[in-house]
């Protein structure tokens, strides 16, 4: 399976999604994984490459864009726990993880070595996608 690229259009929060902000610091699109970068307090697009990036192996440092944002503007996420029509077609109950691809998320088995194994949620149906962070701080042998 693929980096999955979620459509931004598609972002449809439920009324299970907790919705926070924070201040983007870049340009951020709805349906990106983000991370907060602890220098500046903003949040920029995760992916698995450091361990930074990947949320320094703490779900508190991980967000779900709901909407689009420029650099130094109000982004507003979802928080760990919330559910998120994606429109995507994903796999009931597969758990996915945070891609090598700045904020995406992948299948497992398409992380290599030295990359961060960060599982990001799973799908409750082929459209629905809990999203339930959990860096483990490991990477890929």
């Amino acid at each position: 399976m693929a980096t999955i690229t979620i459509t931004k259009a598609d972002v449809i929060p439920t009324s299970n999604t907790v919705r926070n902000t924070g201040i983007a610091g870049e340009a951020l699109e709805a349906g990106q994984f983000l991370y907060l970068k602890t220098s500046d307090s903003k949040w920029y697009k995760a992916d698995a490459t450091t361990l930074e990036k990947s949320g320094s192996g703490n779900p508190q440092n991980l967000r779900m864009a709901l909407a689009d944002a420029a650099t130094n503007q109000p982004i507003v996420f979802a928080e760990p726990g919330s559910l998120i029509a994606i429109g995507t077609v994903v796999t009931r109950a597969l758990w996915y993880v945070l891609s090598a691809t700045a904020g995406k998320m992948a299948d497992h088995g398409d992380l290599t070595a030295g990359q961060y194994s960060v599982l990001m949620g799973y799908a409750v149906s082929t459209s629905q996608f809990l999203f339930s962070p959990y860096p483990t701080g490991l990477t890929i042998a």
